[in-house]
């Protein structure tokens, strides 16, 4: 059952004009937020644009002449190592392996609705409502109420592990430098869990009891508990449990799907369960990857204004470049509409007190905010489509060749005209 609680407070007329003249002394700030953002957008470097300049590399090859260079590598991608989570997922081929840490905890969600009074006052009313849920951001620090809402701390963490090389025909590489697909939902199973579904605890515990079990007088070297974490860590890609899991970690068993860790279930959970999920980056995905070639291995191609360029994509180079031509222009489309509303907004604040002494009458107060919303919305709209044309332009050498070409061209046969007219009124 959630709990739910209602916070009410008002603001005079002298109060909501104070706030709105400050907002005027912030709408220059909007802008200017604006002016930079909209300048760096049209500034950024496409990487489809990187990855055109790329070579071809046969998988099968040697290919020493390319050496330092920028080259596409295209085939499948693999590796002989093995990732596990140390004390909860046997190990198994994988190229990159992620964990993810979900609690069941308190969560927070806060409501607020305004309603303005006669005379230039504001009525708030925010409503704060606490529930339990899975949650994979299970703090409660910033709550508005945290007494009886306090989520304990979680006893594992979020958690990616690469293998130490992978290669796709014969050239390797880093995998945790290079910026990799997206991995694919783990679908988890009984046996996959280690130790037995044990658990770390669970594994060290055992390994505790057969110290016990030791004849007498028989002197133990290295403790077993060193031995187990030893043997952890020297499976390829796997870290020692001990290094992970602090003490007093539940034993992992395994519900519904999930690697579970508490005294509740996946279907009646109690506060401070804990259940793992895993997305798994598997060998054999067919991919492009760029960069640069070093001998027989790929490293971080190292472009203009010192960024590198270092990652795989899926299919073949066509593709890939494709695939990051769109990124940009999505990300493009972004950066773009979040200026726009950076100058609505700025234009805005400068009407801030108009609004203020409008809204003495409620609806003339209503009729103030839709009319200037629309008139700075249109204003925006045309500073935004300058500040855009602007910034391209000056980004880009050719186009800013063409329009000076054109303001020159245009400026000569202006004063030819001109000169016309002046002979011919002569």
């Amino acid at each position: 059952m959630a709990d739910i609680f209602v916070e009410r407070s008002s603001t005079g007329f002298l109060g909501n004009l104070g706030g709105s003249c400050v907002g005027v002394l912030l709408g220059p700030l909007f802008l200017l937020g604006a002016v930079i953002l909209l300048w760096w957008t049209e500034g950024r470097t496409n990487l489809a644009d990187v990855a055109r300049k790329s070579v071809v590399l046969a998988p099968d090859r040697a290919a020493p002449e390319l050496n330092d260079k920028l080259v596409a590598l295209s085939g499948p991608l693999l590796t002989e190592e093995k990732l596990g989570d140390p004390g909860f997922l046997r190990p198994r081929p994988a190229i990159r392996l992620e964990r993810a840490v979900e609690m069941y905890a308190w969560v927070e969600d806060e409501h607020s609705e305004s309603r303005d009074k006669v005379g230039g006052g504001t009525e708030r009313t925010t409503t704060y409502t606490y529930r339990q849920e899975w949650s994979r951001k299970p703090s409660s620090a910033g709550f508005r109420h945290p007494e009886g809402h306090q989520n304990p701390p979680a006893p594992v963490k979020d958690e990616t592990w690469s293998a130490s090389t992978a290669n796709i025909g014969q050239y390797r590489f880093a995998p945790a430098e290079a910026e990799l697909p997206a991995g694919q939902r783990l679908s988890l199973a009984p046996d996959d869990l280690a130790f037995g579904g044990a658990g770390a605890g669970g594994a060290l515990e055992a390994a505790g009891a057969a110290a016990e079990r030791m004849a007498p007088g028989m002197v133990e070297r290295e403790p077993m508990r060193d031995r187990v974490a030893g043997a952890a860590a020297s499976r390829p890609g796997v870290a020692p449990p001990v290094a992970l899991l602090p003490a007093g970690t539940p034993a992992a068993r395994f519900d519904s799907g999930y690697v579970f860790l508490g005294g509740g279930a996946v279907s009646a959970p109690r506060l401070g369960d804990v259940r793992l999920s895993y997305e798994l980056l598997a060998p054999g995905l067919a991919v492009t990857l760029f960069g640069k070639l070093n001998g027989s291995t790929l490293a971080p191609f190292t472009y203009e204004g010192g960024s590198t360029f270092f990652r795989a994509l899926p299919g073949g180079r066509e593709q890939a470049i494709a695939t990051l031509d769109t990124e940009h222009t999505v990300m493009t489309w972004i950066l773009r509409g979040i200026g726009f509303v950076l100058i609505w907004i700025g234009l805005g604040a400068f009407f801030g007190p108009l609004v203020a002494v409008a809204n003495i009458l409620p609806i003339a107060g209503k009729l103030s905010r839709g009319l200037i919303g629309i008139v700075t919305g249109i204003v925006a709209f045309v500073l935004w489509a300058v500040l855009v044309i602007v910034s391209k332009v000056v980004h880009s050498p050719i186009a800013l060749a063409l329009v000076m070409v054109v303001v020159v061209v245009g400026g000569f046969m202006y004063l030819k005209k001109r000169a016309a007219a002046a002979g011919q009124r002569a």
